[in-house]
C-alpha cells in the first residue's frame, strides 16, 4: 500500500476513506485504494462481531475510525455482513481503474427494523 511518500499518509487516507465507509455505507474511489479499504473494513468488521462492545475493540475504533463512524460501526456491527468492491470503469482525467466499496448489510435485521419501524408508526 503506497500512495504516497510516507506511511502516516497512507494510513490517513484509509482511516479517512474507512469513517466515510461506515458513515454513508458506499465509497468511490481506485480499485487499488478499494482493495486497501476492503482489508481492513473487513478486519474491523469481524473484531467487531467477536466481541461487540469490549474496551479493547472501542479503543482500536475510536484510533482508526473518526468522528460519529466509531458510533455508527459499533451500533450497526451485527447488521453487517460483509464489504463487495464494484468496478465502475475507468476515470476520464488519467484513466484510472475507478471502484464502488459498499457495506453489505443483513437482510433479516434491516426486514424487521422495517416491520419495527411500520408497527410503531401505525400506532401514532
Amino acid at each position: 500500500m503506497r500512495y504516497s511518500k510516507s506511511k502516516t499518509n497512507a494510513m490517513r487516507l484509509v482511516r479517512n476513506q474507512l469513517s466515510s465507509l461506515f458513515l454513508n455505507d458506499t465509497v468511490t474511489t481506485t480499485q487499488s485504494r478499494a482493495n486497501a479499504l476492503k482489508r481492513e473494513a473487513e478486519k474491523i468488521i469481524s473484531l467487531l462481531k467477536q466481541s461487540e462492545k469490549s474496551i479493547g475493540v472501542i479503543r482500536l475504533l475510536k484510533s482508526t475510525l473518526y468522528g460519529g463512524a466509531q458510533k455508527k460501526a459499533i451500533d450497526e456491527a451485527k447488521s453487517i455482513s460483509s464489504v463487495k468492491i464494484f468496478k465502475l470503469g475507468n476515470r476520464s482525467g488519467d484513466n484510472a481503474p475507478m471502484s464502488k466499496v459498499i457495506l453489505v448489510k443483513n437482510e433479516e435485521t434491516t426486514k424487521t427494523k422495517t416491520k419495527k419501524d411500520e408497527n410503531s408508526k401505525n400506532k401514532r
